[in-house]
């Protein structure tokens, strides 16, 4: 009998099913690498459950790759598979030999050890999706169920057996894997629940990056634009309306978008990763998902063409109104310049030019690749750097009377808060900003 996987779902698409048979594919990984019985057994479990988790992938190129390392006599095992069920594989060591964990059971979590699974899914992004837990059992099939109840957060039910003969050929070989997909309740109850095991030095982090790139702080952009305003302007009721509004909209599309997730049972992700990944597993799994994605995705490119208009005034400003440099004039020569250095940027990234920067780290010196230098500077340096002599230079330089004084235009406008925003500028932000500084030198963390 030829090899299969079926698939199945219930419950109006909350419940999804896999099952393999895979006797030939074991057999023949058994020949190409010559395994022992228990080796065949191990190397055979897990290209099961790739052929079945490579079946879950939507792109033609998009692979998956399953990755165990322990520290037992086997040392680890690599597998991968694609959107077809084809899968491939090898075991470090394939010449194990351990007495049977009991009479006609093959010891194979004695084989592996303890240490570490992971999985890597390579959906045509620059970064794969990655997660990773340590080894359960190392029976390979309750590691995974762990896996995806900790990494994805589906809770999955998963089986995995290989028959090996005396002769050491193998009889029977399959698996199945039972997955309870969250609906859109789950989703709405992920964005209402508080838990507090989340709240640790990353998550500040990751906040204070949220305020840098979405209020566009730390590049003088607001500071630009407010300088536009006339005295009658009320600047401090329109920064916190900005305030508000941002906050808003960001919520108003978390409660769209994070129930459709939970809903067609993709992973969540961050960032590039969630917009271009995870997102787009969510409209290939809705009706009508080609022309949802394709309006999302072109108001998503207007979004990021007016982003990069923001970013430009500030440096367009400069030039004109402190070097007299003509606005149109200024405006193609800064935005060719950007344009070069995006070219540089794309390349580096795509892997078809090999140019690398120079960056300092809590490793020593290292020499990443163009694009990530790029990145590193930016993100790891020059924004909070700009933040930072922003806060000093308004709270100790300028002062915070002048400050509050240009804020209320002279006083016109109330400032109810302005004893405690004078503290905050003066202390508690410049600590705040020298703390990410250090996170993002020292322990590599990035805010954006």
């Amino acid at each position: 009998m030829n090899d299969y996987i079926v698939r199945a779902t219930a419950g109006d698409g909350s419940i999804r099913a896999f099952a393999a048979t895979t006797r030939g594919l074991v057999q023949k990984a058994r020949e190409i690498h010559h395994t022992s019985p228990v080796a065949s057994a191990a190397l055979g479990r897990l290209l099961t459950a790739a052929a079945m988790m490579g079946s879950m992938l939507k792109g033609d190129k998009d692979l998956v790759t399953l990755q165990i390392r322990g520290d037992g006599p086997l040392q680890g095992i690599v597998v991968s598979g694609d959107c077809c069920g084809r899968v491939k594989g090898y075991v470090f060591n394939p010449n194990v030999e351990l007495p049977d964990k009991y009479p006609g059971k093959l010891d194979v979590g004695g084989a592996i050890g303890a240490g570490y699974l992971d999985v890597i899914k390579d959906i045509g992004m620059r970064e794969p999706y990655a997660g990773r837990i340590e080894l359960v059992t190392g029976e390979i099939a309750e590691d995974l169920t762990y896996y995806f109840a900790q990494s994805e957060q589906t809770p999955s039910a998963v089986g995995l057996g290989v028959l090996v003969e005396t002769d050491t050929s193998v009889r029977r070989a399959g698996g199945f894997m039972i997955q309870l997909l969250p609906g859109a309740d789950e989703g709405l109850k992920y964005m209402l629940t508080f838990d507090a095991s989340t709240i640790n030095g990353n998550a500040f982090l990751v906040a204070l990056g949220q305020a840098f790139f979405s209020l566009s702080l730390g590049m003088g952009v607001m500071i630009t634009y407010a300088s536009y305003l006339s005295k009658d302007d009320n600047l401090v009721s329109n920064t916190g309306i900005i305030c508000v509004l941002d906050t808003c909209v960001a919520l108003f599309a978390g409660f769209m978008i994070i129930p459709a997730v939970f809903a067609t049972g993709i992973a969540p992700g961050m960032g590039g990763g969630f917009a271009f990944a995870t997102l787009a597993g969510v409209f290939q799994a809705i009706p009508g998902g080609t022309i949802f994605g394709l309006l999302f995705y072109f108001l998503l490119f207007f979004a990021a063409v007016t982003s990069s208009t923001s970013i430009l005034e500030g440096t367009v400003a400069f030039l004109t109104e402190e070097k007299g440099w003509e606005r149109k004039k200024t405006l193609v020569i800064v935005s060719i310049v950007l344009f070069i250095i995006g070219i540089f940027y794309t390349f580096s990234q795509a892997g078809f030019m090999e140019i690398h920067g120079i960056w300092f780290s809590k490793n020593g010196v290292e020499y990443p690749i163009f694009g990530d230098f790029l990145e590193y500077l930016t993100d790891r340096l020059l924004l909070p750097l700009g933040a930072f002599f922003t806060t000093i230079f308004v709270g100790w330089v300028w002062g915070v009377d002048n400050a509050v004084k240009e804020a209320t235009s002279d006083g016109k406008f109330s400032f109810a808060l302005a004893p405690l925003w004078k503290v905050l500028l003066k202390f508690v932000a410049p600590i705040c900003i020298i703390v990410i500084i250090i996170a993002g030198m020292v322990l590599g963390m990035s805010i954006s």
